[in-house]
């Protein structure tokens, strides 16, 4: 499945990882023996990050005692909250837009949503700290963040492009890494196109990138934060090629849109790299097509929900199952995505179809871009949006992870 184009131009994506919910216990699972000491420049309830392996751990210290590391297990969404009757925001997490953040950030935990992956935050737009502070909420069910720059692939071939993307990257994680909320950083989304990903120099930009925002994070006194990747899933060529290029990301992220199940997902990413691994996308457009009919779509009937919420519900047990929590090698996923985005469709106004792309692994049949949302989108300021409901399905799922 090409999702190259939609996703490039996209410049909101959002990345969550799993938090503590008071009222169902820890979502991490401590790590045994260990202890950690808190970076100089952290406070005493800042969490610091730690790859171990394929684990990616979290530990925070409260008070005098010792911090312990627990497994972290990303419960998250990808979030592009764009209005109708609009394309992509610069920033969807910048100060302007804080009506649309802070109607959803409540939804995020009753959800039990503790990760979120954007595709854009500009370090030289709108400051996001507002966000990053609420989103924390002072260690209470905190939903942490994976920021991104947008950027085409062809840029990486390009050494005054890659010296000033390696600027705002390295920009975006000292301004921004020393707020707890913040985990890590994308590289990009959605670059690895076959015709780039054989090409060293394609790498040796990456590289350079990644570089960046891993220094970026140590002027910001955090170096242990995590770089990570979301590229299409193409059999694990990209990750092979990565390593074999010595491609410094510290954890693997890739698209995995397989159907109602991710088949052998977890043994080809074991074969490929040692790395943490995680499913920066997963899901399935939800426009049910009466009478198979390509270009007209409506929310699915009662009577064949149960196909939806059986298909995304079924997902979101594999990727736990596959888990660091359960010996396998992935830290969890984002699901494609929170709420739908109609202008990919190609009208900003109108929730259309995608008739030209039929793909009998979708629970609708077809890739309808404007319809992967966990939530319906309707009028008003901001923009309503109504859990579908998978959404709930998620819910239950997820409180039990």
């Amino acid at each position: 499945m090409n999702r190259l184009f939609s996703r490039c131009v996209s410049l909101c994506v959002v990345l969550a990882v799993t938090a503590c919910n008071s009222s169902a216990g820890s979502n991490f699972n401590a790590v045994p023996g260990q202890s950690v000491q808190t970076n100089a420049s952290a406070t005493k309830t800042t969490p610091e990050i730690f790859i171990h392996g394929r684990n990616i751990e979290i530990a925070t210290r409260h008070g005098a005692g010792p911090a312990i590391p627990q497994l972290m297990y990303m419960k998250g969404v990808d979030y592009g909250p764009t209005p109708i009757c609009s394309t992509t925001l610069d920033n969807p997490l910048g100060n302007k837009n804080r009506a649309i953040w802070q109607r959803d950030l409540p939804t995020f935990r009753a959800f039990n949503i503790n990760a979120v992956k954007v595709y854009n935050a500009n370090p030289n737009a709108d400051p996001i700290g507002d966000f990053l502070n609420a989103a924390y909420n002072n260690g209470k069910q905190p939903v942490y963040v994976i920021l991104s720059i947008f950027f085409p692939p062809d840029a990486m071939l390009n050494q005054g492009a890659v010296d000033d993307l390696s600027n705002q990257y390295r920009k975006l994680a000292q301004v921004n890494g020393g707020y707890p909320a913040v985990i890590g950083i994308s590289i990009g989304s959605e670059v690895n196109a076959e015709n780039f990903i054989d090409n060293p120099t394609f790498w040796k930009g990456m590289s350079a990138l990644s570089r960046a925002a891993k220094d970026g994070f140590r002027l910001a006194g955090q170096p242990d934060k995590f770089t990570t990747t979301t590229m299409v899933d193409d059999g694990m060529k990209t990750v092979i090629a990565g390593e074999q290029n010595k491609f410094p990301v510290d954890v693997w992220g890739i698209n995995a849109y397989r159907g109602s199940d991710f088949g052998k997902l977890w043994s080809q990413y074991e074969a490929a790299s040692k790395k943490p691994f995680l499913v920066s996308e997963y899901g399935t457009p939800v426009g049910y097509h009466p009478n198979g009919n390509p270009d007209k779509a409506i929310e699915f009937p009662p009577g064949r929900v149960n196909q939806v919420t059986t298909y995304i519900g079924g997902l979101a047990k594999q990727l736990y199952q596959h888990s660091t929590l359960n010996n396998g090698p992935a830290s969890g996923g984002f699901y494609f995505e929170f709420n739908d985005e109609w202008w990919k469709a190609g009208d900003n106004c109108i929730q259309l179809t995608n008739p030209k792309a039929p793909d009998p692994k979708f629970v609708g049949g077809f890739d309808d871009e404007a319809w992967f949302g966990l939530n319906i989108i309707s009028a008003g300021n901001p923009n309503v949006f109504t859990p579908r409901p998978a959404f709930s399905t998620l819910k239950g799922i997820w409180a039990n992870q």
